[in-house]
């Protein structure tokens, strides 16, 4: 399967958009993070927060996800998905053993945590 290199690349600058939650990150520290030159992040920046996938958060003080990001993943929560059909098996779970109960997948080589419950004891 052939890839898109620039969708890639906004993807993985919304990732991490979505990873330092309501902190905002600098332009900077974005593209060290992602690895790419500074101008191209720019870019990739700028169109998300056109459409509404970023937000600028004062001048100077970086970027976080926008709102398009929970329209989204309302839209797709709406769905009846595995998460929704597993929550309350793993709630019942988490409680049950009083741990951090984890959905997890595999997409490709990454793992992605799709739900976490909170037990009585934090997960290391």
């Amino acid at each position: 399967m052939q890839k898109l290199q620039s969708i890639e690349r906004a993807f993985e600058v919304l990732e991490i958009l979505s990873e330092t939650g309501n902190e905002p990150i600098r332009l900077g520290d974005l593209a060290r993070r992602t690895g790419l030159n500074a101008p191209t992040c720019a870019r990739i920046v700028q169109t998300l927060v056109a459409l509404g996938y970023a937000a600028q958060v004062g001048r100077m003080a970086g970027y976080v996800t926008g709102p398009m990001v929970h329209v989204v993943a309302d839209r797709c929560a709406a769905r009846p998905d595995l998460v929704h059909r597993l929550r309350p098996a793993l709630e019942a779970l988490a409680a049950t053993l009083r741990e951090t109960a984890v959905l997890a997948m595999l997409a490709g080589e990454r793992r992605l945590s799709l739900l976490e419950i909170q037990g009585d004891r934090e997960l290391i």
